[in-house]
């Protein structure tokens, strides 16, 4: 069984954004199976590392985007990201502590699968938008 199924509900339309998104939830279906395992700290260690790098730079490449076609949503958006790597570093910086549980990758699959379907949505729809009405004016 997987732990974090992707499937249609979650695909934007943009291609880079998905293939962004896919990569996450297949570190949170890694980092899920190590701590279920109960394997060593050090394996979940570098998997939330991972996890943190290439999140900051899918927000990055995200947030850029949004730059470029002037998304009025950017601030609240963005501090979403900033949010969610505050978040993650926290659990990082207690990844020693026998507090980190499965909970940690429960709470990334949440977080994730609602700002996908909420908040990168509503981005890819106005994207869309944008590059439609572009071509047409």
């Amino acid at each position: 069984m997987t732990f974090f199924k992707w499937d249609k509900n979650y695909e934007s339309g943009n291609d880079i954004m998905d293939g962004d998104h896919k990569i996450l939830v297949q570190m949170i279906n890694d980092l899920y199976v190590e701590m279920a395992k109960g394997d060593g700290k050090k394996i979940v260690n570098s998997i939330v590392n991972s996890l943190v790098d290439y999140s900051k730079n899918h927000f990055r490449r995200e947030e850029k985007l949004m730059k470029a076609f002037c998304y009025e949503g950017f601030e609240k958006h963005e501090a979403e990201h900033d949010e969610f790597i505050a978040k993650v570093s926290h659990f990082l910086k207690n990844i020693n502590s026998d507090s980190i549980t499965v909970d940690v990758a429960v709470f990334l699959k949440d977080w994730l699968s609602n700002h996908i379907l909420t908040s990168d949505k509503k981005f890819a729809y106005y994207l869309d938008f944008k590059k439609t009405s572009d071509r047409i004016v």
